[in-house]
């Protein structure tokens, strides 16, 4: 006798659709770095991003600290 299954509930499917379409996007984005590691640009502009985030936050402590010493 064969046994026949039930059909997923509608949330059970839309959850797996969306894994589904979740794991493609991944594959695919991971695509242009695939074997030959990250970019020249991508480390270099990284790299630059970071410095300018570093020296922001320097400023903005530096700049704190100038005007609590001015208001004391």
């Amino acid at each position: 006798m064969a046994q026949t299954t039930r059909p997923a509930p509608p949330r059970w499917r839309a959850l797996t659709a969306l894994l589904d379409l979740l794991s493609q996007f991944a594959a695919h984005a991971w695509k242009p770095f695939a074997g030959a590691g990250l970019p020249n640009w991508y480390i270099y502009s990284t790299f630059v991003l970071a410095l300018i985030t570093t020296g922001s936050l320097l400023l903005n402590i530096l700049l704190l600290a100038m005007i609590v010493y001015a208001t004391r």
